[in-house]
């Protein structure tokens, strides 16, 4: 994998490649700026694509791999947060991610822990969290944001969002409760989520109608709107417990930019089910009930 920038070229160090994807670690001399990647294989060179080099724009990860829903952040003693094992305001939370920016070492080798340079700003909820630590995890291309998790901050969807060299990150959430090893607002139950924190497995099925309403685009003939039902059943292990993600918490919310498209922000504005098992419902659902004059498509 190549990427010109400026008229240089780097080499991008392959972690993995598949028929259909090579996932790579941007080189710390690439250039600042707008350039092309190829891809080589068996002595033939693809096309090549725009790419878009910054200083610095931190990405969150994900328990989906999607890049929405719960955030990958550990406490002090390296256990994952999610629903059944929560932040408290004050705990210290460790965020891992990429994309803080470029290291003075070379990135083949394991990089020495330190301050990346520029400013971070980590949101959580409705308030700005301190900033302990942002830079390499000891890992090439991984990073790490320690902070603190803030005062006044609840709830098992806690929107959380990065800002490094001007940009946003994605929004992932955090769980975040009070006292005790769990939250109290999923729409799981807190039967479900007790049920998980003792060590068992968990089964819930749910059913949401929603409403979508595009605004005027001026490339489109007229404005678009439609309800809509969507239907997941899922079967949770308390391992699998980051995955059972459900929006946001009463009190927050998250905005989404989709002029470049809703899919590149992690958002696609319905509900499809994450989880490693996904139960089966049967072969058909009816919705029946006050204002429901048609048979709405459900995904299952």
């Amino acid at each position: 994998m190549t990427v010109t920038v400026n008229g240089t070229s780097t080499a991008a160090l392959i972690l993995l490649a598949y028929g259909w994807q090579v996932n790579a670690i941007l080189p710390s001399t690439t250039p600042i700026g707008s350039g092309t990647v190829t891809v080589s294989y068996n002595g033939q060179t693809s096309a090549s694509a725009p790419i878009q080099v910054v200083g610095s724009a931190f990405g969150i990860y994900t328990f989906n791999s999607g890049g929405s829903g719960q955030a990958v952040a550990t406490n002090g003693n390296d256990q994952s947060n999610t629903i059944i094992q929560t932040f408290h305001p004050g705990d210290l939370g460790v965020l891992w991610g990429t994309g803080l920016g470029a290291i003075a070492s070379s990135d083949a080798q394991p990089p020495t822990a330190g301050d990346l340079p520029g400013e971070i700003k980590v949101y959580v909820g409705n308030s700005t969290a301190t900033v302990l630590y942002h830079g390499r995890s000891g890992f090439s291309g991984l990073d790490q944001i320690n902070f603190q998790i803030p005062a006044g901050v609840q709830g098992c969807y806690v929107p959380i969002a990065v800002q490094s060299g001007g940009t946003l990150s994605n929004v992932a959430t955090l769980a975040v409760s009070a006292s005790g090893q769990t939250c109290s607002d999923s729409i799981m139950g807190q039967d479900l989520v007790d049920k998980l924190a003792s060590g068992q497995n968990a089964a819930f099925g749910y059913v949401r109608l929603g409403n979508s309403n595009m605004p005027f685009d001026p490339g489109l003939a007229a404005r678009s709107s439609m309800d809509y039902a969507a239907a997941t059943f899922s079967s949770y292990t308390p391992q699998t417990a980051g995955l059972a993600d459900y929006g946001v918490s009463s009190g927050y919310c998250i905005v989404v930019d989709c002029s470049g498209g809703c899919a590149a922000k992690g958002f696609s504005g319905t509900l499809f089910d994450s989880s490693p098992a996904q139960l089966d419902a049967g072969s058909a659902l009816t919705l029946d009930g006050q204002g429901i004059n048609t048979v709405p498509q459900v995904w299952a």
